[in-house]
């Protein structure tokens, strides 16, 4: 005979699963504690009877990514056959910003979909605006790192040389250029 905890986990499990969500077994059996093995075998049955379900466009645009080494936000845009262009003049309006910021937006755009930028510091309303725009779970997508390859340090000599100050001016001069797109896309100000 079960015993109870088993069964509530088990029907826990099995309802995350018909939402679409991707329970982890692993989290389950830890729960289960002693009656571990119970679970394992409900799970694993439940599982080979489960039809299995389809692939989603962020679950294609993430294998599709990962195949060749491309981050996945990239493939799903690849994938829906869009410009990136098209999709920042989406976000210009759907964020409701300034023509103006047009380059900047692309500029954060293709570092946020290049993987160079931190997901955790784009604002909600970047979400939801590629969400509608893309049709996927982006946020989602857009967490995942294709596997890096490995590099060995490699070394050149140049005689140019830039003078220090260079840099700092250029640093400062973005500083100060920060606006509406470094908020929502950098968790500036």
């Amino acid at each position: 005979m079960l015993h109870k905890a088993v069964e509530e986990l088990f029907a826990e499990y099995a309802a995350a699963l018909a939402r679409g969500e991707r329970p982890r077994a692993r989290e389950y059996l830890d729960r289960a504690g002693a009656e571990a093995d119970e679970l394992a075998t409900m799970i694993e049955r439940f599982l080979q009877a489960a039809p299995r379900p389809v692939a989603t466009a962020e679950e294609s645009a993430l294998l599709a990514g990962w195949l060749q080494r491309e981050p996945p936000l990239l493939a799903l845009r690849v994938q829906l056959g869009l410009k990136r262009a098209s999709v920042v003049d989406s976000l210009l309006g759907a964020l409701r910003l300034e023509p103006r910021s047009r380059d900047r937006l692309a500029d954060a755009y293709h570092e946020l979909e290049t993987g160079q930028l931190d997901p955790a510091g784009v604002d909600t309303s970047v979400w939801t605006a590629l969400t509608e725009i893309l049709k996927a779970n982006v946020r989602e997508l857009a967490a995942w790192r294709p596997p890096q390859l490995e590099a060995k340090a490699a070394y050149r000599r140049s005689e140019v040389r830039a003078p220090l100050e260079a840099g700092a001016t250029i640093r400062q001069q973005r500083e100060s250029e920060r606006d509406e797109v470094d908020r929502l896309f950098r968790s500036v100000g």
